[in-house]
């Protein structure tokens, strides 16, 4: 009886903790595109600089998932980027580097 208790009971914090672990991965879960030119890139740090539209610089992290991504990017190539933001829509991240439309560029 005891066992049963104890599965019953693992099995509910199970179900109650999960979502949360889910929603943490993607916590904020905001993303966006911006077109940018890449100034310099770190493959050590996983970090890149780039100057927006506007002309902001700014350096980044580029998140796990991009990794492979950055390896291709080349200073001056210009990429499109999707940012991670949290809650507070602060960025935490590139999440992803894509070649941009030769005709945008």
């Amino acid at each position: 009886m005891k066992k049963i208790a104890a599965v019953l009971g693992i099995a509910a914090l199970v179900t109650v903790l999960v979502p949360f672990a889910m929603a943490a991965g993607t916590s904020g879960g905001k993303t966006h595109d911006a077109l940018v030119q890449v100034l310099s890139v770190d493959l050590e740090g996983g970090m890149m600089t780039f100057q927006s539209e506007s002309g902001e610089k700014r350096t980044a992290a580029v998140l796990k998932e991009a990794q492979a991504d950055l390896k291709k990017v080349k200073t001056g190539e210009s990429v499109v980027i999707t940012c991670l933001d949290n809650a507070d829509g602060d960025h935490t991240g590139i999440s992803a580097i894509k070649p941009a439309d030769k005709k945008g560029a």
